[in-house]
């Protein structure tokens, strides 16, 4: 059951991503707030992946 919540989690955030990037190139957003937004789903990503291999232990 975790390995499957793993999966479709993985695949959810993706889409969010996916999606988010998306609606920037549509709506034409500034260079700095998608730089910050970047640099805040590289951070969660990072989090992301430290809490995994806690879990995998």
């Amino acid at each position: 059951m975790k390995l499957h919540y793993k999966r479709e989690s993985k695949h959810l955030f993706i889409a969010i991503v996916m999606t988010f990037f998306l609606y920037c190139y549509g709506f034409g957003v500034n260079d700095k707030l998608i730089i910050s937004i970047a640099f805040s789903l590289s951070l969660a990503i990072a989090l992301i992946s430290i809490i995994v291999k806690q879990e995998r232990r």
